[in-house]
């Protein structure tokens, strides 16, 4: 691991008999700005290790051509190397008073920056409590989603600067970086306003370790991905954003200022194929869903199919606060692509001019006040020229259990998408052809497996190529294996219990390598009546546990890494 050099101009270090890290900047000649930072150290990080970091910091301020900037810096080592509500206001306290004590003026600046855990007490505490303070800088760390308002708007009370590793293992990318950076800046008002004052910046090739020093903690060592780049250049490209960041909001820098803003477009650039798969599966974590039952968005058009519940006068539940006007109607992968595929109209004989238009909607498959159920509104004559066939579909994201902690450590992309699909043969039979066999149409092949085939080959088609070059050196590939019968058990239906598997097999992969197995469990069952049967006799359906798209995607970004481009598992190819 590469050690930070010390260097002759470099700060001069004082460690008090509790192990605070106190580093006074160097000299410097003529008019300057008076800047400090407090550190807070990550789980299991002492304070020390975050000295060449600081020091970093430290010399590219002295060195500035815009704004000389003496930046005072301090480290508080905290009981077990473990920040938490009780000792982090202490903390800060002491060494505020202690950067005092060593000559920094009293009316110096003060801004608060965390590490992993120390970001995230931090950002809990900074919130609640933020007279006194500048701004906060957070690195594998990030304001969390709690701090949005109904219509899926963020603010902090002052201005922060995110700071992602492209391979962080446990404040992964697609968290700490794609969707913070699209709720925070991609979608702002004022982009300019948000890249400055709550910009969130991606830094290539940098892992979570790489902001701090020395030998990683035990569950950093589990779970970090490799860097690919050295310990003085992650420290390097940090110092650079975070003083600009400290320099616009206290010299009003505009050289920072443009610093921050290319590197938003530095980031938008990276973070468009995570975002654009996010709002493929139509992640709530992007924008609020919609509910059909309590329609707030015009633009849904979504006919509720048969909206009827099996106990007369139940009603389902308004939501307190509705849904914005703007929420996400449905999943665009299930409308464009999935229901499309189910429905395989190209493959009728004679290739016939039909098309379907799908609208999708999210509910729970378990939600039977009122039932949802996916439907085909109309018929086509089957020698019409042309004809657009209407239908619905219902779709449930699943994530991680975890994932609602919203600390980055687990995938934000759903693990399954549970769509309530009709089936080839009651779109066939709508379409107007005779004697469909369903035998044909849905039981032989695997229609689930075909639709989650799709899904990967977009994800590999919309990574970035650096992404995907990585991922063919050292990641493992998602297989799709073919569909699992989940028939009606006796709880009922046993689809909706059964999950997506991911099964890793044993390196025998594209390139020798072990890779995973995607199956998805399969519902179907028979049209009869050409599916004129009352909503208590669900026909013509063909259920699916989907792969989103987002999930391949961040797969490929983060998690395919881990077996063979990790601190704790790597090998010679990822050298």
């Amino acid at each position: 691991m590469a050690i930070f050099p010390l260097l002759a101009v470099a700060a001069a270090v004082i460690s008090s008999n509790d192990g605070d890290v106190i580093l006074v900047p160097p000299n410097v000649s003529g008019p300057h700005f008076d800047i400090a930072v407090v550190m807070l150290e990550g789980a299991g990080i002492s304070a020390a290790a975050y000295t060449p970091l600081l020091q970093q910091l430290q010399k590219d301020g002295a060195a500035s051509t815009t704004s000389v900037t003496s930046v005072w810096a301090g480290c508080p080592q905290v009981a077990l190397s473990t920040v938490d509500p009780l000792n982090i206001a202490s903390a800060i306290s002491r060494t505020v008073t202690a950067l005092k004590a060593k000559g920094m003026p009293a009316s110096t600046p003060v801004f608060l920056m965390g590490h992993s855990l120390g970001g995230a007490m931090l950002e809990l505490y900074a919130y609640s409590n933020p007279a006194g303070f500048a701004g906060c800088v957070f690195m594998g760390s990030f304001i969390t989603r709690s701090r949005r308002n109904a219509d899926g708007v963020p603010a902090y009370p002052l201005p922060s600067l995110t700071l992602a590793g492209e391979l962080d293992g446990l404040s992964r990318v697609t968290r700490n970086g794609a969707e913070a950076f699209h709720v925070q800046v991609g979608l702002a008002v004022n982009r300019t306003d948000a890249a400055i004052n709550m910009g969130v910046v991606v830094l290539p090739g940098v892992s979570h370790m790489q902001y701090a020093s020395g030998t990683p903690p035990l569950l950093v060592k589990a779970r970090d991905l490799l860097p690919e780049i050295s310990y003085e250049a992650a420290h390097a490209a940090m110092s650079q954003m975070i003083l600009a960041f400290l320099q616009v909001h206290t010299c009003h820098d505009q050289t920072a200022a443009t610093t921050l803003l290319n590197a938003a477009d530095t980031t938008e650039s990276f973070v468009t194929p995570i975002v654009a798969a996010l709002q493929q599966e139509g992640s709530p974590f992007l924008k609020p869903p919609c509910n059909s039952d309590f329609a707030t968005n015009p633009t849904c058009h979504y006919p509720s199919w048969p909206a009827k519940c099996l106990i007369p006068g139940a009603h389902p539940k308004k939501p307190n606060p509705l849904p914005p006007a703007d929420c996400t109607c449905g999943s665009p992968w299930v409308m464009s692509t999935a229901h499309t595929m189910m429905a395989g109209l190209d493959q009728i004989p004679g290739s016939p001019h039909i098309s379907v238009v799908s609208n999708d909607a999210f509910h729970d498959p378990s939600d039977v006040t009122p039932f949802h159920l996916a439907h085909i509104f109309n018929n086509c004559d089957e020698n019409a020229s042309a004809c657009v066939l209407n239908s619905t579909t219902v779709d449930n994201l699943k994530f991680e259990t975890l994932e609602n902690a919203d600390t980055g450590f687990v995938a934000i992309s759903a693990v399954e998408m549970q769509a309530k699909l009709k089936s080839r043969e009651a779109f066939w039979q709508a379409a107007g052809v005779a004697d469909v066999d369903s035998n044909a149409t849905d039981l032989t092949g695997s229609r689930c497996k075909e639709i989650n085939a799709a899904a990967w080959a977009w994800a590999l088609k919309t990574a970035a190529p650096a992404t995907m070059a990585r991922f063919n050196k050292v990641g493992e590939q998602y297989v799709m294996g073919d569909d699992v019968n989940s028939p009606i058990g006796i709880t009922g239906p046993t689809w909706i219990k059964k999950q997506l598997a991911y099964n890793r097999r044993n390196a025998s992969g594209p390139n020798g390598r072990s890779y995973i197995e995607v199956q998805s469990p399969r519902f179907f069952v028979k049209n009869k009546k050409d599916g004129n049967v009352p909503f208590t006799d669900p026909v013509g359906m063909h259920y699916c546990k989907l792969l989103s798209p987002a999930r391949a995607i961040e797969w490929i970004y983060v998690d395919s890494l881990r077996m063979y481009d990790s601190l704790e598992n790597h090998t010679a190819i990822s050298m």
